[in-house]
Formats: C-alpha cells, sequence, structure tokens
C-alpha cells in the first residue's frame, strides 16, 4: 500500500490533513471570538457566527481523530466544509464577474481566484486522504501497520 503525498511532496496526506484540520479548529475559536466577543452585529448574526465556528471546529476535531481512528467516514464533516467553501468562492466570484466590471472587481476577482485555487488544493487533500483511509482500511491492516505508514 501507497503512502500518498501532498504540500509538494514534504507530507503524506494524513499529516496534512491533520496540519490543515488544525488550521481549521484554529479558524473556528477564531470566528467564535470575533462573533460572541468583538461583533457589535445584531445578536441573530453573533449566533450564526458562532455555530459556524463550533461547525469548523466539530470538523476540524472529526477529521483529526479519523486520521488517528483510521476511520475514513469520519473525514465527511471536513469534506463537506472544504466543500461549501469552494460553492461560496465559486459564488463571490460569479457575483463579481457578473457585476459591472470595473478596475476594482476585478483584482477582487483575481484574488478570488487564488482563494477557489487554494481552496481546491485542501479539498483534494482531505479528500485524498479519506481515499487514503478507505483503502487503509479495506486492506484490513492492525494496529501495528500504523507505524510503518505513518498515519
Amino acid at each position: 500500500m501507497r503512502n500518498d503525498v501532498c504540500c509538494c511532496g514534504i507530507f503524506s496526506v494524513t499529516h496534512g490533513s491533520r496540519i490543515l484540520s488544525l488550521f481549521t479548529i484554529m479558524g473556528g475559536l477564531a470566528v467564535i471570538y470575533n462573533s460572541a466577543c468583538r461583533s457589535r452585529a445584531s445578536t441573530t448574526m453573533k449566533f450564526i457566527g458562532v455555530v459556524i465556528g463550533l461547525s469548523l471546529i466539530l470538523a476540524g476535531g472529526f477529521a483529526i481523530h479519523a486520521v488517528k481512528a483510521r476511520k475514513p467516514k469520519r473525514m465527511f464533516p471536513i469534506i463537506g466544509v472544504q466543500a461549501i467553501a469552494l460553492l461560496f468562492t465559486i459564488l463571490y466570484i460569479a457575483a463579481f464577474v457578473f457585476a459591472f466590471i470595473r478596475i476594482v472587481e476585478v483584482s477582487i476577482c483575481i484574488i478570488l481566484s487564488v482563494v477557489f485555487l487554494v481552496a481546491l488544493w485542501f479539498f483534494s487533500i482531505h479528500f485524498n486522504t479519506y481515499r487514503y483511509l478507505k483503502e487503509f482500511e479495506s486492506k484490513g491492516f492492525g494496529p501495528s501497520a500504523v507505524d510503518s505508514y505513518g498515519v
């Protein structure tokens, strides 16, 4: 069984997924902090921010646990979060493209296109981790295989 690599060949997909999941958890904490403590928004908007932050924390936690426990189905929440991020990025790009094209909108479209490519890369890392764990599970490797394959 091969250990797929990501992050320009530096890390295994499982290690890359763990790192991205930690960043997702930190992002969720930042969203909660900004929504609950620093925001002057309405109570409804604060609540939505806290719910989004908690969902990011849970998705990141599930992904870390999925890698550690070799449970591929627990990767679904983080894959879903990444898919939603891709969808919203596409919607933002489309909104700016269909708006009146000016210099400001063109630069924002370029920035959002880069954000889309990075989000697509993150999605592929998490999805490849799911595939790797699924392959690992289907082969029936025991706990001793964890050390030899770097999961």
